[in-house]
Protein backbone atom coordinates (compact mmCIF):
# COMPACT_ATOMS: atom_id res chain seq x y z
CA UNK A 1 0.00 0.00 0.00
CA UNK A 2 1.31 3.46 -0.93
CA UNK A 3 0.94 5.97 1.92
CA UNK A 4 3.79 8.45 1.40
CA UNK A 5 2.22 11.32 3.32
CA UNK A 6 1.11 9.19 6.27
CA UNK A 7 4.58 7.64 6.30
CA UNK A 8 6.19 11.08 6.43
CA UNK A 9 4.00 12.11 9.38
CA UNK A 10 4.81 8.90 11.22
CA UNK A 11 8.54 9.21 10.53
CA UNK A 12 8.57 12.78 11.83
CA UNK A 13 6.56 11.82 14.92
CA UNK A 14 6.32 8.81 17.20
CA UNK A 15 5.19 5.43 15.86
CA UNK A 16 3.16 3.41 18.35
CA UNK A 17 4.50 -0.10 17.87
CA UNK A 18 2.77 -1.75 20.81
CA UNK A 19 -0.64 -0.16 20.40
CA UNK A 20 -3.91 -2.02 21.02
CA UNK A 21 -7.56 -1.41 20.22
CA UNK A 22 -10.73 -3.50 20.34
CA UNK A 23 -11.49 -6.02 17.57
CA UNK A 24 -14.46 -4.12 16.15
CA UNK A 25 -15.77 -0.62 15.64
CA UNK A 26 -18.29 0.38 18.33
CA UNK A 27 -16.28 -1.02 21.28
CA UNK A 28 -13.12 0.82 20.18
CA UNK A 29 -14.93 4.10 19.58
CA UNK A 30 -16.79 3.87 22.88
CA UNK A 31 -13.51 3.31 24.71
CA UNK A 32 -11.89 6.25 22.90
CA UNK A 33 -14.75 8.61 23.68
CA UNK A 34 -15.46 7.48 27.26
CA UNK A 35 -12.05 6.37 28.50
CA UNK A 36 -13.73 3.27 29.94
CA UNK A 37 -13.39 -0.37 28.93
CA UNK A 38 -16.38 -1.46 26.87
CA UNK A 39 -17.47 -3.95 29.56
CA UNK A 40 -18.35 -0.92 31.73
CA UNK A 41 -20.56 0.70 29.09
CA UNK A 42 -22.36 -2.45 27.91
CA UNK A 43 -20.90 -2.17 24.42
CA UNK A 44 -18.58 -5.17 24.51
CA UNK A 45 -20.66 -7.56 22.44
CA UNK A 46 -20.84 -6.20 18.90
CA UNK A 47 -21.52 -3.02 16.95
CA UNK A 48 -24.67 -0.95 17.38
CA UNK A 49 -27.00 -1.98 14.56
CA UNK A 50 -29.46 0.43 12.89
CA UNK A 51 -32.44 -1.14 14.69
CA UNK A 52 -30.78 -1.28 18.11
CA UNK A 53 -31.85 0.86 21.06
CA UNK A 54 -28.39 1.31 22.48
CA UNK A 55 -25.57 3.79 22.93
CA UNK A 56 -22.85 4.94 25.30
CA UNK A 57 -24.75 5.39 28.59
CA UNK A 58 -25.56 9.03 29.22
CA UNK A 59 -23.91 9.09 32.64
CA UNK A 60 -20.55 8.83 30.87
CA UNK A 61 -18.95 12.21 30.20
CA UNK A 62 -17.47 11.84 26.73
CA UNK A 63 -14.17 13.33 25.62
CA UNK A 64 -15.70 16.27 23.69
CA UNK A 65 -17.80 17.15 26.73
CA UNK A 66 -14.65 17.25 28.85
CA UNK A 67 -12.88 19.39 26.29
CA UNK A 68 -15.85 21.73 26.01
CA UNK A 69 -15.58 22.29 29.75
CA UNK A 70 -11.93 23.20 29.16
CA UNK A 71 -12.94 25.88 26.68
CA UNK A 72 -12.50 23.98 23.41
CA UNK A 73 -14.53 24.45 20.24
CA UNK A 74 -15.43 20.83 19.46
CA UNK A 75 -16.04 19.51 15.94
CA UNK A 76 -16.64 16.04 14.51
CA UNK A 77 -16.67 14.82 10.92
CA UNK A 78 -17.37 11.22 9.88
CA UNK A 79 -18.54 8.01 11.49
CA UNK A 80 -20.30 8.18 14.87
CA UNK A 81 -21.62 4.65 15.58
CA UNK A 82 -22.13 5.27 19.31
CA UNK A 83 -25.93 5.36 19.45
CA UNK A 84 -28.64 7.41 17.80
CA UNK A 85 -32.00 6.01 18.89
CA UNK A 86 -32.77 9.08 21.04
CA UNK A 87 -31.81 12.71 20.62
CA UNK A 88 -29.74 12.58 23.79
CA UNK A 89 -27.34 10.10 22.15
CA UNK A 90 -26.58 12.19 19.08
CA UNK A 91 -23.09 13.67 18.72
CA UNK A 92 -24.20 17.29 19.10
CA UNK A 93 -25.78 16.32 22.43
CA UNK A 94 -22.63 14.48 23.55
CA UNK A 95 -20.23 17.40 23.39
CA UNK A 96 -19.71 18.27 19.73
CA UNK A 97 -20.67 21.80 18.72
CA UNK A 98 -20.54 20.96 15.01
CA UNK A 99 -21.07 17.63 13.27
CA UNK A 100 -21.24 16.23 9.76
CA UNK A 101 -21.25 12.49 9.14
CA UNK A 102 -23.17 9.25 9.52
CA UNK A 103 -24.49 7.33 12.50
CA UNK A 104 -24.24 3.65 11.48
CA UNK A 105 -21.49 1.22 10.56
CA UNK A 106 -21.23 1.29 6.77
CA UNK A 107 -22.78 2.78 3.66
CA UNK A 108 -22.09 3.57 0.03
CA UNK A 109 -18.97 5.74 -0.35
CA UNK A 110 -20.60 7.91 -3.01
CA UNK A 111 -24.32 7.94 -2.19
CA UNK A 112 -24.40 7.88 1.65
CA UNK A 113 -27.10 5.19 1.26
CA UNK A 114 -27.42 1.79 2.91
CA UNK A 115 -29.79 -1.13 3.29
CA UNK A 116 -29.87 -3.27 6.39
CA UNK A 117 -30.82 -6.88 5.71
CA UNK A 118 -32.62 -5.57 2.57
CA UNK A 119 -35.48 -4.39 4.81
CA UNK A 120 -34.49 -0.94 6.06
CA UNK A 121 -33.02 1.35 3.42
CA UNK A 122 -32.21 5.02 3.41
CA UNK A 123 -29.68 7.83 3.48
CA UNK A 124 -27.51 8.20 6.55
CA UNK A 125 -25.86 11.62 6.53
CA UNK A 126 -26.50 14.08 9.33
CA UNK A 127 -25.44 17.41 10.77
CA UNK A 128 -26.15 19.22 14.03
CA UNK A 129 -29.11 20.78 12.18
CA UNK A 130 -30.64 17.42 11.21
CA UNK A 131 -30.50 15.39 7.97
CA UNK A 132 -27.82 16.81 5.68
CA UNK A 133 -27.24 16.99 1.95
CA UNK A 134 -25.70 13.61 0.98
CA UNK A 135 -23.71 15.33 -1.78
CA UNK A 136 -24.11 12.26 -3.96
CA UNK A 137 -21.18 11.50 -6.22
CA UNK A 138 -18.36 12.84 -4.06
CA UNK A 139 -16.10 10.10 -2.70
CA UNK A 140 -16.31 9.74 1.07
CA UNK A 141 -12.64 10.41 1.89
CA UNK A 142 -12.68 13.57 -0.24
CA UNK A 143 -15.99 14.72 1.23
CA UNK A 144 -14.95 14.29 4.85
CA UNK A 145 -11.59 15.94 4.28
CA UNK A 146 -13.40 18.89 2.69
CA UNK A 147 -15.86 19.09 5.58
CA UNK A 148 -12.98 18.95 8.06
CA UNK A 149 -11.30 21.85 6.24
CA UNK A 150 -14.58 23.78 6.36
CA UNK A 151 -14.75 23.13 10.12
CA UNK A 152 -11.23 24.48 10.52
CA UNK A 153 -12.13 27.61 8.56
CA UNK A 154 -15.36 28.16 10.51
CA UNK A 155 -13.91 27.51 13.95
CA UNK A 156 -14.31 29.95 16.80
CA UNK A 157 -10.90 31.62 16.66
CA UNK A 158 -11.19 32.77 20.28
CA UNK A 159 -11.07 29.12 21.43
CA UNK A 160 -8.71 26.19 20.90
CA UNK A 161 -10.17 23.57 18.56
CA UNK A 162 -10.73 19.83 18.95
CA UNK A 163 -11.45 18.01 15.68
CA UNK A 164 -12.40 14.33 15.66
CA UNK A 165 -12.15 13.20 12.03
CA UNK A 166 -13.45 9.63 11.72
CA UNK A 167 -12.96 8.60 8.09
CA UNK A 168 -15.16 5.89 6.58
CA UNK A 169 -12.10 4.35 4.93
CA UNK A 170 -11.23 1.48 4.75
CA UNK A 171 -14.46 -0.16 5.87
CA UNK A 172 -16.48 -2.26 3.44
CA UNK A 173 -18.03 -1.86 0.90
CA UNK A 174 -14.83 -1.77 -1.13
CA UNK A 175 -15.08 1.36 -3.28
CA UNK A 176 -12.52 3.84 -4.58
CA UNK A 177 -12.12 6.18 -7.57
CA UNK A 178 -10.56 4.46 -10.58
CA UNK A 179 -7.47 6.68 -10.62
CA UNK A 180 -6.52 5.44 -7.15
CA UNK A 181 -7.26 1.78 -7.86
CA UNK A 182 -5.23 1.92 -11.08
CA UNK A 183 -2.10 2.66 -9.03
CA UNK A 184 -2.26 -0.98 -7.92
CA UNK A 185 -2.66 -2.79 -11.25
CA UNK A 186 0.15 -5.13 -10.22
CA UNK A 187 -2.11 -6.64 -7.52
CA UNK A 188 -4.08 -9.54 -8.97
CA UNK A 189 -6.69 -9.84 -6.24
CA UNK A 190 -9.52 -7.42 -7.06
CA UNK A 191 -10.50 -6.80 -3.45
CA UNK A 192 -6.92 -6.11 -2.45
CA UNK A 193 -6.44 -3.83 -5.44
CA UNK A 194 -9.51 -1.76 -4.55
CA UNK A 195 -8.42 -1.72 -0.92
CA UNK A 196 -5.13 -0.22 -2.06
CA UNK A 197 -7.01 2.52 -3.86
CA UNK A 198 -9.00 3.26 -0.71
CA UNK A 199 -5.82 3.52 1.35
CA UNK A 200 -4.25 5.82 -1.24
CA UNK A 201 -7.30 8.11 -1.22
CA UNK A 202 -7.19 8.18 2.58
CA UNK A 203 -3.51 9.15 2.48
CA UNK A 204 -4.39 12.08 0.21
CA UNK A 205 -7.30 13.14 2.43
CA UNK A 206 -5.09 13.28 5.53
CA UNK A 207 -2.56 15.26 3.51
CA UNK A 208 -5.19 17.79 2.43
CA UNK A 209 -6.36 18.42 6.00
CA UNK A 210 -2.84 18.59 7.45
CA UNK A 211 -1.56 20.92 4.77
CA UNK A 212 -4.57 23.16 5.35
CA UNK A 213 -3.71 23.36 9.05
CA UNK A 214 -0.28 24.55 7.97
CA UNK A 215 -1.66 27.09 5.50
CA UNK A 216 -3.87 28.77 8.14
CA UNK A 217 -1.13 28.84 10.77
CA UNK A 218 -2.55 26.19 13.11
CA UNK A 219 -0.07 23.37 12.60
CA UNK A 220 2.56 24.70 15.02
CA UNK A 221 0.02 24.40 17.84
CA UNK A 222 -1.58 21.11 16.74
CA UNK A 223 -1.34 17.59 18.14
CA UNK A 224 -2.25 15.02 15.48
CA UNK A 225 -3.16 11.51 16.62
CA UNK A 226 -3.84 8.77 14.07
CA UNK A 227 -5.48 5.53 15.16
CA UNK A 228 -7.25 2.57 13.65
CA UNK A 229 -10.30 1.12 15.39
CA UNK A 230 -9.57 -2.57 14.77
CA UNK A 231 -7.39 -4.91 12.78
CA UNK A 232 -7.78 -5.38 9.05
CA UNK A 233 -10.72 -7.38 7.69
CA UNK A 234 -9.15 -10.08 5.52
CA UNK A 235 -12.55 -10.89 4.00
CA UNK A 236 -12.53 -7.42 2.43
CA UNK A 237 -8.99 -6.87 1.22
CA UNK A 238 -7.23 -6.40 4.57
CA UNK A 239 -3.96 -8.11 5.46
CA UNK A 240 -2.49 -8.33 8.97
CA UNK A 241 0.55 -10.47 8.14
CA UNK A 242 2.55 -11.63 10.05
CA UNK A 243 -0.10 -11.42 12.77
CA UNK A 244 -2.72 -14.11 13.18
CA UNK A 245 -6.39 -13.21 12.92
CA UNK A 246 -8.46 -10.35 11.59
CA UNK A 247 -11.13 -7.88 12.57
CA UNK A 248 -13.70 -9.51 14.90
CA UNK A 249 -11.08 -11.81 16.48
CA UNK A 250 -9.07 -11.45 19.69
CA UNK A 251 -5.85 -12.59 18.05
CA UNK A 252 -3.20 -9.96 17.44
CA UNK A 253 -4.43 -9.40 13.90
CA UNK A 254 -7.74 -8.19 15.29
CA UNK A 255 -6.58 -5.96 18.12
CA UNK A 256 -3.06 -4.71 17.43
CA UNK A 257 -3.59 -1.26 16.02
CA UNK A 258 -1.78 1.14 13.73
CA UNK A 259 -1.13 4.53 15.26
CA UNK A 260 1.23 7.46 15.55
CA UNK A 261 1.47 10.94 17.08
CA UNK A 262 2.90 13.98 15.35
CA UNK A 263 3.14 17.50 16.72
CA UNK A 264 5.55 20.43 16.47
CA UNK A 265 4.84 20.95 20.18
CA UNK A 266 6.79 17.82 21.11
CA UNK A 267 10.06 18.71 19.38
CA UNK A 268 10.62 15.22 18.01
CA UNK A 269 14.27 14.80 16.93
CA UNK A 270 14.57 15.12 13.17
CA UNK A 271 17.61 12.89 12.87
CA UNK A 272 16.11 9.77 14.49
CA UNK A 273 12.86 7.88 14.07
CA UNK A 274 10.93 7.35 17.30
CA UNK A 275 9.57 3.84 17.77
CA UNK A 276 7.52 3.83 20.96
CA UNK A 277 7.39 0.26 22.23
CA UNK A 278 5.47 0.94 25.45
CA UNK A 279 2.09 -0.77 25.60
CA UNK A 280 -0.67 1.71 24.82
CA UNK A 281 -4.41 1.02 24.61
CA UNK A 282 -7.09 3.11 22.93
CA UNK A 283 -8.50 3.83 26.41
CA UNK A 284 -5.32 5.78 27.23
CA UNK A 285 -6.19 8.65 24.89
CA UNK A 286 -9.00 10.01 27.06
CA UNK A 287 -6.93 10.65 30.23
CA UNK A 288 -3.89 11.68 28.19
CA UNK A 289 -5.77 14.30 26.18
CA UNK A 290 -7.68 15.44 29.25
CA UNK A 291 -4.43 16.01 31.16
CA UNK A 292 -2.80 17.80 28.24
CA UNK A 293 -5.73 20.19 27.76
CA UNK A 294 -6.65 20.77 31.41
CA UNK A 295 -6.86 24.41 32.44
Amino acid sequence: MKTPYLDSLALAGAKLENYYVQPICTPSRSVLMSGRYQIHTGLQHYVITPQQRNGVPLENILLPEQLKQCGYDTHMVGKWHLGFYKDEYLPWNRGFTKYYGYFTSAEDYYARFRCDETVYCGFDIESENGPADPEIGEYSAHLYARKAIESIDRRNTSQPMFLYLAFQSVHNPLQAPKEYVDQFEYINDRNRRTYGGMVSALNEAVKNVTEHLKSVGMWENTILILSTDNGGQTLYGGNNYPLRGRKLTLWEGGIKGVGFVNSPLFNFPKENEIHNKEMIHVSDWYPTIKKRTRR
